[in-house]
């Protein structure tokens, strides 16, 4: 339920738009956004529209279909493990636009949405803020949701708000929905129970939905104009509204705000003062308040996609090092005129190896009255037998550029190797730089020793480090080491011009010479590269510049090559499985059942279900985790007892929130058959009722819900009319849990203090009577509390004859139809998708009629069933089906490249912030 409110409340809007920060809390530390962009892209649109989708989508449709009936399509979900997020990402839009399963879950909620209009409605409206905050105490996320709709989205948001109000009110009782005031504005609290509950609400066109009714009224003041202060108040957010445009998706992330809510757990994390601990907590905290914030959009531009970020600098934060290493002024990039003129991309970026290290020294400064003195380049000079000053810093220049020569193509050598790419790096001094190579060879031991360990692994099919050598040679006058690592793995080292060139694959070296004579002409021959620094400022710590076009392109031929092989193998692909499966489906079970049934029966307790009660309410309840094998309980074995007894159990306490529960041990070993939380809605009061079995003896385990309370408590024993009626089964317990029990007879008490102990997954165990061989049995769980999952089992040889988890689409429903075989027992399991699902739920079991029909999904064991090898042969997509599917990855990437050019890009220091800058040029 708390999915679905929370589904709903989505369509109230999220995201953040910078003029939605006036009526945002101001301790937000994450924010997220989006807005409407105002670029409609027309001729993209209708490029890529004349590409034949519904070839395409037909050809696809079929696959599916294929993969749905056939059931190879459950058989990959399962052995993939296909995450539940994108099925929920899906399941969202699908709601929005009035179709699918949660759109369906959601009007059997409330029906009364059908009749709202949301084709046209939008969920972020015009603008959309999501921020989260933290509580300073108890680091409990505070989320709150802003959006601001047109006025005919408001109508349509209105309706939904009201709509959903009624029904929480109708479906959950009057005291599921709570109205507070603030003003004369109404704020509706939606609680299912759970400790984080959704408040909606409404002024204007403004629509809110937060986890905290003090943040939602918060909000609800600012949009009536109060002057308290917002996020568009913090200092983070007003440089973000100085330096950065205002439309498209949005992130910031307030790293001062975050120090100041962890220094509040400065205690639990530094024990003494004057200790190394307290320095570095203290000097992180000191870094985090220095780098102040970040925050980051991309949007649509009139030239293209605009992708900006911004580091908010604090220079005042505490760590005065840090503030001027990330803000260096001087710090500035040249154009690297080895690169040719032709190089896809060049990425240039200042280097400050020497400055980093010194402000890693005066961290190990900070440390050495706990450490005594080090200095870090003496120190790895020791360790590694290097002089870190002679073998790098000495000569190193401040900036490095990486030059890519060429696109990924269907060129041999770009998929062989890797598209040729070049490092280029200034040296200071050559001299010094060709003497430290001696320092670098002295770390080729050092590789060679490491890959022989590599190779030592049992997994490793051979020796690599015959494989990993070195050689020397010349090329135009130039001295150039390689190194060679694999089979299609090499790399060049050269010094030309004055610049330490790392070349890959060692070819590409060649390239770079030849540019460096004049042979080939350099990157400023190139006007787009020089369009793209004169539209940067001077000085800029980065720049980069890629012929978006160009990669593009050669990517769309490259798919173009491989698309009909790849048709080819995956209709050869499906022919391979199709020849090797006996049965198409292993949904297929009266044919062949699944031997992965891994739960020991003698461990779990069966209630018998006989086919003529027709159906059975039963209910889940919440089970702790283990918490530790040094943690235990309370025992008392109740004794006194004669078969068919009935007996109430209870525990009592002031101190803590009760958890009491049943262990029956018998010839079959030991179990928890029976436990109970808080008995009539108080948590002070666990009570559980059982009728005495022959043959087994019965411990009462006394605890808390929490397994970790402490306190004084009070068990009672006595005879009652009546067992209860929610038992829960759980897997064998161990006896030494309570090897040390205390006998407790009929009518007696026992007063002690709190323990703890453990609890499992839970699920319900049935076994069916009453069945005949060649019956068709439908067995279906529903529940409004949980995810139902339903397995039905064969008792005598433990495998699995049918599973469902969501039965025509719906999370609420899980059904399975079989067909009884002479001499099979069966078992059926009742539990949630994951295992931990709690409440209430309904079991029916029926025998009428043949096998239940069940919508086209990947459930549907029925069809599955009942088509023949020949039949699902048939609905095979063929040859041409695969090619409209692969043909269609080119043909899309054609026409974008059409309509690409080239990016830009640029990193530079303004005052306190670091702007880094980047467009990728589109022709809308």
């Amino acid at each position: 339920m708390r999915t679905l409110l929370l589904s709903l409340s989505l369509m109230l809007g999220l995201g953040l738009a910078q003029s939605l920060a006036d009526f945002a809390p101001a301790d937000a530390i994450l924010t997220l956004g989006i807005s409407q962009q105002g670029v409609e892209g027309s001729s993209l649109k209708d490029d890529l529209a004349q590409l034949d989708w519904e070839k395409a989508r037909l050809s696809f449709e079929k696959f599916m279909n294929f993969l749905d009936q056939s059931g190879l399509g459950a058989k990959i979900e399962r052995e993939f493990d296909i995450n539940d997020l994108s099925e929920m990402v899906r399941g969202i839009q699908d709601m929005l636009e009035g179709r699918g399963d949660m759109y369906d879950e959601m009007l059997a909620f409330c029906p009364a949405l059908e009749n709202v209009d949301m084709e046209n409605f939008s969920p972020i409206g015009e603008e959309a803020l999501l921020t989260v905050g933290l509580n300073a105490m108890m680091m409990m996320p505070s989320v709150t949701a802003i959006a601001r709709m047109s006025d005919e989205q408001a109508a349509v948001a209105a309706s939904i708000q009201e709509n959903l109000i009624a029904c929480a009110q109708e479906e959950m009782g009057e005291e599921a929905v709570v109205v507070l005031e603030e003003g004369e504005t109404k704020l509706y609290v939606m609680a299912d129970g759970s400790d984080m509950p959704i408040i909606i609400s409404s002024v204007g066109n403004i629509y809110i939905a937060s986890s905290n009714p003090d943040a939602a009224k918060l909000v609800v003041r600012l949009a009536h104009g109060s002057d308290e202060p917002s996020l568009a108040d913090s200092p983070l957010h007003g440089r973000i509204a100085q330096m950065m445009q205002e439309k498209g998706l949005s992130l910031s992330l307030d790293f001062a705000a975050v120090a100041d809510i962890a220094s509040n757990f400065r205690s639990e994390v530094v024990e003494e003062e004057d200790s190394p601990q307290a320095y570095l907590f203290d000097r992180g905290m000191s870094a985090l308040r220095t780098l102040g914030g970040m925050a980051a959009r991309a949007g649509l531009h009139d030239e293209g996609i605009l992708i900006e970020s911004l580091t908010a600098i604090n220079p005042e934060g505490g760590d005065s090092d840090l503030a001027s290493l990330m803000l260096c002024q001087t710090c500035n990039v040249t154009v690297p005129t080895l690169a040719p003129a032709s190089s896809t991309t060049v990425s240039s970026q200042y280097l400050a190896i020497g400055e980093f290290i010194d402000y890693l020294q005066t961290w190990v400064d900070g440390l050495s009255p706990y450490i005594g003195e080090m200095n870090l380049k003496e120190f790895l000079a020791m360790q590694l037998g290097v002089d870190l000053d002679k073998m790098l810093l000495s000569w190193l220049g401040k900036e490095m550029h990486m030059v890519t020569l060429e696109p990924v193509s269907q060129k041999l050598s770009t998929l062989v190797y890797t598209p040729a790419q070049a490092v280029i790096i200034p040296v200071t001094d050559l001299e010094a730089a060709k003497a430290s190579s001696s320092d670098w060879n002295n770390l080729w031991p050092m590789i060679q020793m490491l890959s022989s360990m590599i190779s030592e692994q049992e997994d490793m099919p051979f020796d690599l480090t015959g494989y990993i050598d070195q050689d020397s040679y010349s090329y135009e006058g130039i001295d150039i080491t390689r190194y060679r690592f694999s089979a299609n793995f090499d790399m060049a080292m050269a010094y030309v011009d004055s610049n330490l060139v790392f070349a890959l694959p060692a070819s590409a070296m060649e390239t770079i010479i030849h540019t460096a004579q004049g042979d080939i002409a350099n990157i400023l021959s190139n006007p787009d590269y020089n369009a793209s620094i004169a539209a940067a400022p001077n000085p800029v710590a980065a720049r980069s510049y890629s012929n978006s076009q160009e990669q593009m392109g050669a990517l769309a031929e490259l798919f173009g090559i491989f698309s009909q092989p790849l048709a080819f193998a995956m209709r050869a692909g499906l022919d391979a499985v199709l020849a090797e499966e006996t049965s198409y489906s292993d949904y297929d079970y009266t044919q062949e059942s699944v031997s992965y049934f891994d739960e020991d029966l003698t461990n779990i307790s069966i209630s018998e279900f006989d086919v003529t009660q027709g159906s059975f309410n039963g209910n889940f309840s919440d089970s702790g985790e283990v918490s530790g094998a040094d943690q235990s309980a309370a025992y008392y074995e109740i004794t006194g007892l004669n078969v068919g007894d009935t007996v109430a159990v209870s525990i009592e306490s002031a101190d803590f929130d009760t958890y009491l529960s049943l262990i029956a041990i018998s010839d079959e070993g030991s179990n928890v058959v029976m436990e109970n939380d808080d008995f009539e809605g108080d948590y002070t009061r666990s009570r559980i009722a059982f009728t005495a079995a022959e043959g087994v003896r019965y411990v009462a385990e006394a605890t808390s819900y929490g397994r970790a309370s402490s306190g004084s408590y009070t068990v009672k024993v006595e005879i009652t009319e009546s067992p209860d009626a929610d038992m829960e089964f759980f897997s064998s317990y161990p006896a030494s849990y309570f090897a040390e029990s205390i006998p407790l007879a009929l009518g007696e008490s026992a007063s002690s203090n709190l323990s703890v102990a453990e609890a499992v997954r839970m699920a319900h165990y049935y076994q069916l009577n009453g069945l005949n061989a060649g019956d068709t049995v439908t067995v279906r769980l529903d529940s409004n509390d949980f995810d139902t999952y339903i397995y039905v089992i064969d008792a005598t040889n433990l495998n699995y004859v049918a599973e469902n988890d969501d039965f025509d689409g719906s999370y609420a429903s899980s059904q399975v139809s079989f067909s009884v075989e002479e001499g099979v027992s069966y078992l059926v399991k009742a539990t949630s998708f994951d295992g931990m699902g709690v409440g209430n739920y309904d079991l029916t079991v029926s025998v009428e009629g043949a096998m239940t029909e069940t919508s086209e999904t990947v459930d549907s064991v029925e069809e599955a069933v009942e088509l023949s090898p020949e039949e699902i042969k048939a609905l095979a997509p063929n040859f041409s089906d695969m090619l409209a599917l692969t043909d269609m990855a080119p043909e899309v990437l054609e026409v974008i490249a059409k309509h690409l050019s080239y990016d830009e890009g640029y990193s530079q220091v303004d005052g306190d912030n670091i702007y880094r800058r980047a467009l990728i040029r589109v022709d809308w």
